[in-house]
Parts: C-alpha cells; structure tokens; sequence
C-alpha cells in the first residue's frame, strides 16, 4: 500500500479505531505509539500522513511500519480491510537481497 492509497483509506474513514496484523497473525498490542499510547484513530495517523506528505518524494512510495517487541522490524503495509471494530492493517515481511551472489554462490535462495 501506498502513501496515497493509505491516505485515501484513512480519510474515508474518519475516527475509526486501527488495528494491526503482524505476518504471523498475531496482533500488535492495543497499546501501540505513534503519537499518543492507545489513543491514535485514523483522524489523527491521516493528519500526520498529510504533514508529511510535502516532505515526501512521492505518494507512490510505499508505507512501512516499524514494530519492535524484543527487536525492531520493519513491515510494508500490506492491505487492509473494514471490520466490525475498526480498520484492520496487514503487515507485510520484508526480505534483504544479497548483494554479492556470485560469491556467496546461494543462488535464488539468498544470504542468511
């Protein structure tokens, strides 16, 4: 999901409750921050997202959220989906390519 996209999606809809999937099907905690510990809706992450856009190189860029629990991770915004309790967001997993394949010889399977 992009910028736009995800902006387009907040602003439809207004002070709506968000929840976030990790790739394991587990939730992040209903205590998440991004601005203010369990109080954020999407009125707020879209105003926050509209500041920043002027600072952006693009609204095609894509969205990536940063979790930690025990260690930092980064996911792309997958998707997302209207549910009875609000919007729920799907975390992504990313992958780190290797830079050198010729020598590691790992082909398709990438470095560890």
């Amino acid at each position: 999901m992009d910028v736009n996209e995800c902006c387009h999606v907040l602003d439809s809809n207004p002070g709506v409750k968000m929840h976030w999937m990790l790739p394991d099907k587990a939730f992040v905690p209903a205590h998440y921050h991004i601005t203010e510990v369990g109080k954020l809706e999407t009125t707020k992450l879209a105003a926050i997202m509209r500041m920043a856009r002027p600072l952006l190189e693009s609204d095609e860029l894509p969205v990536e959220i940063e979790y930690e629990e025990g260690m930092i991770s980064q996911h792309p915004l997958g998707g997302m989906e209207v549910t009875p309790t609000g919007l729920l967001f799907y975390l992504g997993t990313k992958h780190t390519a290797c830079l050198a394949p010729e020598k590691c010889q790992v082909g398709d399977t990438g470095c560890f």
